[in-house]
C-alpha cells in the first residue's frame, strides 16, 4: 500500500511559519508529515509495508529509518552469494527511486565473515 492510495482527507498538512507581524504563506508538502505528529510513525510503517518483499535472497530487518540485510552461504559458493546480494540492491534501489527515495551509497557497507 502507498501513501497515494490513502484517502488524501487524512494527509492534509499545511505549513507556515509566524515571526512578529509577519506570517508566511502556507505551503501543502507532497510526502511527509509534520514533526512530532502522532500519524508520522504510521504513515511511515505503511510507507514501508512491501520493503520486506523487495529482496528475494537477503533477510532483512528494519530499525526505524534504516536498514540491514543479511545473507549466508558456504564460502565455495562466495561467488553465487555475491549476484544474490547485488540482485537485491538493484531491487532495493529500485524500490526507493519508484517511492521517491535515494539510496545513500556512501552509508552502504558490506561485510564478509568466513568462519
Amino acid at each position: 500500500m502507498s501513501l497515494n492510495s490513502l484517502n488524501p482527507m487524512y494527509l492534509i498538512v499545511h505549513i507556515g511559519t509566524k515571526s512578529g507581524k509577519e506570517q508566511s504563506s502556507e505551503a501543502y508538502p507532497s510526502s511527509g508529515g509534520p514533526q512530532g505528529s502522532l500519524m508520522r510513525p504510521l504513515l511511515f510503517s505503511i510507507f514501508v509495508n512491501d520493503f520486506f518483499s523487495v529482496n528475494r535472497f537477503c533477510f532483512t530487518k528494519l530499525y526505524a529509518d534504516d536498514s540491514h540485510s543479511y545473507h549466508a552461504a558456504k564460502i565455495k559458493d562466495i561467488n553465487q552469494l555475491q549476484v544474490e546480494v547485488n540482485k537485491d540492491i538493484k531491487q532495493v534501489s529500485k524500490w526507493m527511486r519508484e517511492n521517491g527515495m535515494q539510496l545513500n551509497i556512501r552509508k552502504y557497507k558490506n561485510t564478509v565473515i568466513v568462519p
